[in-house]
């Protein structure tokens, strides 16, 4: 326990007599209020202790507490002078198990000497404050699993707070759809520990990955309050099986729906990488045709993609559109690809608009270059559609730049030309960005009467500044003008329009603005209608409530249908909670705007989400209109739907709308149907045989065949057959060298055979390795240096004496191709541990000092399987060389060695 002394000291001022004279030892707690203590510390409780008397004397202390408290100093008896006062400081150690609650730590004191009987007693309160905390760890988790079966993880969470706490928990996984809890949530008193059981279902790959396993807990009292803990499982194949096919994930949706009612019978989704690559991504999604119309916006679909950054190609219900200037506008049945080669990409579509009534198609290409060469240049463009069928057949040829003239300005720019017979036609784009402080958006978009193209005789310009003068201040202004030329084969008479507006925003909270638009007639001179208006709106969000209100007011001036005033007034707000979400929303309108005909409207609605404990989940959304002017009408919708996800990863659920539109007899339109979503792998194509390797592990004392060991190798991971064959495809080019770990396996195994495997990935060619599992042998090597000391007066050789270990010398272990090495501790040893049996070569690598010298620094060791060998390193002093002069004669001889 770690302890905290806090210990609030006050001078030892005179005490006043609050005993009878014949008490000689009084005692009073300084501690004026109730002291604070977290738990898992220890706090001080400071007493003034007065000895009456005229002699020294003895303080015996007596304290109690509550129980598993102690007293971590104060405790031991102490000596007072006469009439001296002081501070008795105790330190309490409170236990981090201690509940948040008010204690009692009752003192008392007496005189050693026999003449007094009785103590004298006083208290201090503690306030153990609440604390609220959570711990988990992972104590269990398999090894590996099989794809296709189940696996557990157990994890262990801790109440480490000093109050009962109601937990829930949520676990996920990387890889898996129905992971399973053996329970939703539970109660933990304070410090109290439960175990926690996930069940996941081990998912079908075609290549071994890493599962991750997370379990979250949290506080139902203090959302603040979690803990959270991950596993990592490796998800292997099934040994000895093949999977020919690549998969990627799917949702199947079957409805049930009364006949006539609009709702699509099924529908089909998938998204996911292709094939098994890893940049190439295919999604589709097929919807059948519906009876009737959808009041869901539902309509027959059916579209296929694959992209990655080399092509993309589509199939099916898509948007095909080259540029602005050049697009049909709308969604057609087609195909169409594009291929990227570096700097260069190119491609085209053909397609057929199927939900129009006239026959219109469209064939195009286009080529692009972002040129490397051109640092101010991010594309050039040229386009070309030919369009049949419609008001807009005839051919359209566009060029597009995208530059960034210089820092901060962003250009858009793009010229297009048509030709349908002898009418030629021409359009403009034109959209610019710039600045950083004070932000300019500018764009231009014009094409003439014979252009074959969407904004054929229409002009439309805009342009807006921002700014944000202070850090809580933004300021924007716009300004906008449409034209629209009325054209011989159209019905639809010529308009134009142009209107501004300005907004300031304080914060995120407070919105003031204001518009004005004028639109009229072409060809008329005067103007056909007018609107000016000013808004205000106000948000705010305190917690897990939120709410909004606008008010906007405003003239409107039509020569059509009069002039008038409006008022608007908008509210809304929400609620956030862990189970349940609610949002309400009412719109009032009196008076007519330019952008609404129904004069004096009223609006509710809202929408609202319960989140059930078993998986379900229950959204509402619905609202009511109501106008009076000019003809009192009202309408109201209600949507509802029930979702339930079943631990397969299945959903089944409802949905209904009602609406008060007058579709039946009475009045009221009823659309209900049930839904079931089920989990799919769809195959999409064959996996490539490139890269692959098999091998076989055997025990290495009798010859035969391991089952169930985690072999890996690179980046992938597989397990043994029965036969202790693995397999392994899709390996790129390179070196990988094979480890393996049995699910029983103790560090005391080792290996033997080809442990370094090169794959090349360019052939078909299968790669072989064998590999053998024994028992483990181990080395051990130590290096202790000697120095000489003279054991004798006599003559005589000096004595080698061992002068401690080395430490801090590198030491190799060398068998065939592999080399280990380590570096001697403090006591000079080294330990080399799982190692194959063999004859190891050991080698001391560290330069000797100068003096001393290895008697030899490499040994050849033959390592036993199940046993230790050991070695040692001697350093010791170098024979010297010593030349003896006689007379004329010289004779050098080497020293006599030592012993």
């Amino acid at each position: 326990m770690a302890f905290l002394f806090i210990a609030a000291l006050g001078g030892a001022a005179e005490l006043r007599a609050l005993t009878p004279p014949s008490q000689v030892v009084s005692i009073s707690s300084r501690n004026q209020a109730a002291v604070r203590s977290t738990g898992s510390h220890s706090v001080s409780l400071v007493f003034a202790v007065r000895n009456n008397s005229n002699d020294s004397i003895t303080v015996v202390p007596g304290i109690k507490l509550p129980d598993g408290w102690s007293v971590v100093m104060g405790g031991s008896s102490f000596r007072l002078g006469p009439n001296e006062v002081d501070q008795w400081i105790i330190g309490i150690g409170v236990p981090a198990r201690a509940s948040a609650a008010k204690y009692t730590v009752r003192v008392s004191a007496r005189v050693g000497e026999a003449r007094l009987s009785e103590p004298v007693r006083d208290s201090a309160v503690i306030l153990v404050e609440e604390k609220r905390g959570l711990a988990m760890v992972v104590t269990s988790r398999p090894a590996y699993a099989v794809g296709g079966d189940s696996y557990q993880v157990v994890f262990q969470l801790r109440n480490t707070g000093n109050m009962p706490a109601n937990v829930s928990f949520g676990a996920t996984s990387s890889l898996s759809g129905g992971v399973r809890l053996a329970k939703a949530s539970t109660a933990l008193t304070s410090n109290q520990s439960t175990t926690i059981t996930v069940d996941v279902p081990a998912s079908r790959l075609n290549v071994a990955r890493d599962e991750i396993v997370e379990l979250t807990a949290s506080d139902a009292d203090d959302s603040r309050v979690t803990a959270c803990a991950s596993a990592r499982v490796t998800v292997v194949l099934r040994p000895g099986s093949e999977v020919p096919y690549e998969t990627i994930p799917a949702q199947l949706r079957l409805r049930a729906a009364p006949k006539g009612s609009g709702v699509s019978p099924f529908e089909f989704t998938g998204r996911g990488l292709f094939a098994g690559s890893e940049d190439t991504q295919m999604d589709f999604s097929i919807r059948g045709r519906s009876s009737g119309n959808s009041v869901f916006g539902e309509r027959d679909e059916y579209r296929v993609s694959v992209r990655n950054p080399r092509y993309t190609a589509r199939v099916g219900d898509n948007l095909f559109m080259l540029s602005r200037l050049t697009g049909g506008g709308q969604p057609g049945f087609g195909a169409g690809v594009e291929a990227i080669r570096g700097e260069f990409s190119g491609g085209g579509y053909i397609q057929r608009f199927r939900f129009l009534p006239e026959k219109i198609s469209e064939r195009a290409g286009f080529v692009r270059l972002r040129p490397a060469g051109l640092p101010r240049v991010d594309e050039l463009s040229a386009n070309l559609v030919q369009r049949t069928g419609g008001l807009l057949a005839g051919n359209v040829a566009s060029s597009a730049i995208t530059a960034h003239p210089v820092r901060n300005v962003f250009v858009e720019a793009e010229l297009a030309a048509s030709a349908k017979g002898r009418s030629r036609g021409n359009a403009q784009s034109l959209h610019a960005t710039a600045g950083e402080a004070i932000r300019f958006d500018v764009s231009h978009t014009s094409a003439d009467s014979a252009f074959a193209g969407p904004g054929r005789g229409s002009q439309s310009d805009y342009a807006s500044v921002s700014a944000t003068p202070l850090p809580k201040l933004a300021l924007s202004a716009s300004a906008n003008f449409n034209r629209f030329s009325a054209q011989n084969d159209s019905a639809l008479p010529g308009q134009k329009q142009y209107g501004g507006s300005f907004q300031a925003s304080v914060g995120e909270s407070l919105i003031f603005g204001f518009n004005s638009t004028v639109r009229a007639d072409a060809g008329e001179a005067s103007i056909s209608s007018r609107q000016k208006s000013g808004s205000v709106r106000l948000a705010r969000s305190l917690g897990v409530v939120g709410g909004s209100a606008s008010f906007e007011a405003g003239q409107v001036r039509d020569t059509s249908a009069g002039s008038g005033r409006f008022l608007q007034l908008r509210l809304a707000g929400d609620v956030n909670l862990r189970i349940a979400s609610l949002s309400l929303f009412s719109d009032f309108l009196s008076g007519r705007s330019l952008w609404v005909q129904n004069a004096n409207r009223k609006t509710f609605g809202g929408n609202g989400i319960i989140r059930l404990p078993v998986n379900s989940r229950v959204s509402i959304v619905g609202f009511t209109a109501r106008t009076s002017a000019p003809s009192a009408s009202s309408y109201s919708q209600v949507d509802m739907q029930f979702v339930h996800t079943m631990r397969n990863g299945s959903t089944i659920g409802v949905r209904g709308r009602f609406a008060s539109r007058p579709r039946t007899d009475d009045g009221f339109e009823r659309t209900a149907y049930m839904e079931y979503g089920l989990p799919l792998r769809v195959p999409v194509g064959k996996t490539i045989p490139r890269g692959s390797v098999q091998g076989i592990v055997q025990d290495e004392a009798t010859g035969r065949a391991i089952s169930g060991a985690l072999v890996r190798l690179g980046p992938q991971a597989a397990v043994t057959d029965k036969k202790g064959n693995v397999r392994f495809t899709g390996l790129a080019a390179g070196e990988y060298r094979v480890s393996l770990a049995h699910e029983t396996s103790s560090s005391n195994l080792a290996y033997t055979g080809d442990q370094v495997i090169r794959v090349d990935s360019t052939g078909r060619k299968t790669r072989d390795f064998r590999v053998r599992v024994g028992q483990a042998s181990k080395v051990a090597a130590s290096v202790r240096q000697f120095t000489r000391a003279r054991t004798s007066l006599v003559t005589g050789p000096d004595s080698l004496v061992d002068f401690g270990p080395v430490e801090g010398a590198l030491v190799s272990l060398i068998l065939d191709k592999d080399t280990l090495f380590q570096t001697t501790g403090a006591n000079g040893k080294v330990l080399f541990e799982d190692l194959p049996k063999g004859s190891w070569t050991v080698q001391v690598l560290a330069d000797p000092p100068t003096p001393y010298r290895y008697e030899k620094a490499l040994m050849v060791v033959a390592a036993e399987a199940g046993k230790e060998s050991a070695i040692e390193f001697r350093l010791v002093p170098r024979q010297k060389t010593i030349q003896i002069i006689a007379g004329d004669r010289s004779v050098t001889e080497a020293a006599q060695p030592v012993r």
